[in-house]
């Protein structure tokens, strides 16, 4: 069953945490350059300074972490079409990035329509029972999907899934899925390669916005306590 609170949360951390980045990089910026306005000897020219040492210093981090995402990006998506092409051997599915994972509406009519979208899910047997993880094909996908938890539990049951598909044991009808024991062990490993650069994307994203907070809030409070300078 669809749960609309769970996804809805998942998004919603997200941006808490980009909100908390941008709030960590304005503080610091903030106290930064008002230790050195306090200082006896300062000079409009030693605050301007300041400021563009951090302004330079958070588009190296931007420019950095563009640089990572770009490459992680493009992994992830030679790995699905490899997964659905050579290993699925089915037609290839792409979430539409316009529309989004929960939509409300409210018609003329007074009528309430709720939209719900889901991935496909790739069915793994890990032996002694049998997950499912989500398959992302488009960037939305890397902020509204459950990165953590696909992620920790590919990686949790990677050796048990491994040991049964190189061992080639005999599974129970019920636990088994639509690919025999050396596609599986491929398709696992390739899901395992897609959510571990969703999860380094992830990562560097919040260096990008980290190096963009630094860089705007430099220039701001530079240009505070430049007003704000008597000479």
């Amino acid at each position: 069953m669809f749960n609309i609170k769970k996804n809805v949360s998942i998004l919603s951390v997200h941006r808490f945490c980009v909100f908390i980045i941008y709030f960590i990089a304005f503080v610091f910026s903030y106290y930064l350059l008002k230790l050195t306005f306090e200082e006896s000897t300062t000079t409009r020219l030693l605050i301007i300074s300041t400021g563009a040492i951090l302004a330079t210093f958070g588009s190296a981090l931007g420019a950095i972490g563009s640089v990572w995402e770009r490459d992680l990006y493009d992994s992830v998506l030679t790995n699905v079409d490899i997964l659905y092409v050579d290993l699925l051997k089915k037609k290839k599915w792409r979430r539409w990035p316009f529309i989004p994972r929960i939509s409300r509406r409210k018609l003329l009519d007074e009528t309430k329509i709720v939209q719900k979208l889901e991935n496909d899910k790739l069915p793994l047997n890990v032996g002694t029972h049998q997950i499912e993880i989500d398959i992302p094909t488009v960037l939305a996908d890397f902020f509204d999907l459950p990165v953590l938890e696909n992620t920790y539990k590919i990686l949790r049951f990677r050796s048990a899934a491994s040991t049964k598909n190189l061992n080639n044991k005999q599974v129970n009808a019920k636990e088994s899925t639509v690919l025999d024991s050396e596609n599986e062990y491929m398709a696992y490993e390739c899901i395992h390669s897609v959510w571990l650069s969703v999860f380094k994307f992830r990562c560097f994203r919040y260096v990008v916005h980290f190096g963009s907070a630094l860089t705007i809030s430099g220039a701001v409070n530079t240009l505070y306590y430049v007003v704000q300078f008597r000479a």
